[in-house]
């Protein structure tokens, strides 16, 4: 009960964090938040592409069309990291931004400086402005990286359920078992 108590808790910080990258940079950040689905549903599409080509040379059909999805699949599987990396880099320097901006602009409701006078707010403020140079990035990179990692996992899984159910849902169960 306590670890559901605990994820919850963390599900609902990332959330809000989340919604701070949104409101930091939308554009970049709507950007970032398509590429992971696409990049899954890339891998996902040049392996079944593959697999077509393979059957329609096998059966002496026509392929041409699966083998143009499959290199577009399978460049895409290439081109779209780098773009996602730097994307995320940018998205992560205007956060960083934004959050700095928004604690200077908190600053100017502060009636006196004597708030700096108590160690423990200024341990916090240093500790907060130090983070918002390296935490975005990991919120950003490896929240990113679950979500695509997760698409990846069902949509192989569903190809893998169209040649054999039972074999998708034993890797599905020795899966959850080693968790």
């Amino acid at each position: 009960m306590k670890k559901l108590h605990s994820f919850q808790h963390y599900f609902k910080l990332l959330l809000s964090t989340y919604k701070l990258f949104f409101k930091a940079a939308p554009i970049i950040a709507t950007f970032v938040a398509l590429l992971a689905p696409i990049q899954a549903i890339a891998s996902v599409v040049a392996i079944n592409a593959g697999q077509n080509v393979i059957n329609e040379v096998t059966a002496h059909k026509q392929f041409w069309t699966s083998i143009g999805i499959w290199i577009i699949a399978t460049a895409l599987t290439q081109l779209l990291p780098p773009l996602a990396t730097s994307t995320q880099g940018i998205l992560t320097d205007k956060l960083t931004g934004f959050i700095n901006v928004s604690l200077m602009k908190k600053s100017k409701d502060l009636q006196s400086l004597s708030i700096f006078d108590n160690n423990a707010y200024f341990d916090d403020l240093q500790l907060l402005k130090e983070g918002a140079s390296w935490r975005p990035v990991n919120l950003i990179v490896f929240g990113v990286a679950i979500i695509q990692s997760a698409l990846t996992l069902i949509f192989m899984l569903s190809l893998l359920a169209k040649y054999n159910l039972w074999i998708a849902l034993l890797l599905l169960l020795v899966m959850y078992l080693r968790a």
